[in-house]
């Protein structure tokens, strides 16, 4: 693939190079790529708005080096002390999630992935305030960061919420609960189904007319941290135990993150699936960050006993809606 430096030629059609789009792809995006550069998506069921409004540093925590240097050479050249080499086939999870690549010419720019395969990555950049398409050679992208949704990557310029997210009512308690989510997936789905409307009744019969339809929804598939711990803790106590969560969660991402199977260019909910075979010791990474910072606050054993934590694989379906 040999992709114009010209920031005017955005996307280099070779279908070659791409395989054939998964169904949740086509239901999607259901229009093909065009075979001409520069124009932007129509039809399709693209409102993903735009980018998130600030440019991310390449020295970021989370912002990751393709591992495509030589032997002998350091893979993390050019790039901050925070970056952290990766395999090519990493980049699959950021499939429909807001990136941002940093290309080994000096170009860098906000993208949103629609395909990746074992050579190249293409789908919408973020060019003069409109997506367009385009494409781009994996040994061209020196690193990228991805975001799961905008507020996501708003949270990395304001200080995170530590407020308690939920209560816990007992006959003899009332809990805090502070959450925060891990890692997650949203995949559409699409089905042709039929409205019955009723016309009537005649010779005691009901007329009914089925009128045919096209039915869409998203499963949300999550992995999410909770801490609980008595109501009664005073302010101060319970903004320390929920910033000590945080950290510690943000130990627990980058395991997650680490022990994915990138390898094999996998969709995003077989990526996500691959994570949750890693729950286990993703508890454990987080016990062991969480439970020693904790005992740097000095408490009494008996209020540190009340303080409990878990991690959960959730499925959330939403109803199923006319379109």
């Amino acid at each position: 693939m040999n992709f114009n430096d010209d920031d005017s030629i955005l996307y280099q059609d070779d279908s070659s190079l791409r395989p054939p789009p998964s169904e949740n792809y086509r239901q999607m995006f259901p229009n093909p790529f065009p075979t001409f550069p520069g124009t932007q998506p129509q039809g399709s069921n693209l409102n993903i708005g735009p980018p998130p409004n600030f440019t991310p540093s390449k020295d970021a925590p989370g912002v990751k080096s393709l591992n495509q240097e030589p032997k002998g050479k350091s893979k993390n050249k050019g790039s901050g002390p925070q970056t952290k080499a990766v395999s090519p086939g990493s980049i699959s999870f950021c499939l429909f999630k807001f990136t941002y690549i940093w290309e080994r010419g000096g170009r860098n720019y906000w993208a949103f992935l629609l395909n990746v395969d074992r050579r190249s990555v293409s789908g919408l950049r973020w060019f003069r305030g409109t997506w367009v398409y385009f494409g781009v050679d994996l040994n061209r992208i020196d690193s990228f960061i991805c975001y799961r949704t905008e507020a996501s990557a708003d949270n990395n310029l304001r200080k995170e919420s530590l407020e308690p997210t939920k209560k816990e009512f007992t006959t003899d308690s009332i809990k805090n609960t502070y959450s925060k989510v891990l890692s997650s997936v949203e995949i559409p789905e699409e089905r042709n189904d039929f409205l019955v409307n009723y016309l009537g009744e005649v010779d005691g019969n009901d007329l009914t007319v089925k009128i045919p339809c096209k039915q869409r929804r998203t499963i949300s598939y999550r992995i999410v941290l909770e801490v609980k711990y008595p109501e009664n803790f005073n302010k101060n106590l319970i903004e320390e135990i929920n910033k000590i969560a945080l950290e510690s969660s943000n130990e627990a991402i980058k395991y997650l993150d680490e022990f994915r199977d990138s390898n094999k260019f996998l969709t995003p909910l077989e990526i996500f699936n691959t994570s949750t075979k890693n729950i286990s010791k993703t508890v454990k990474v987080f016990s062991e960050e969480f439970t020693a910072k904790i005992k740097k606050l000095k408490l009494h054993r008996d209020i540190s006993r009340q303080i409990e934590y878990s991690i959960t694989q959730e499925k959330i379906e939403e109803p199923w809606r006319v379109v």
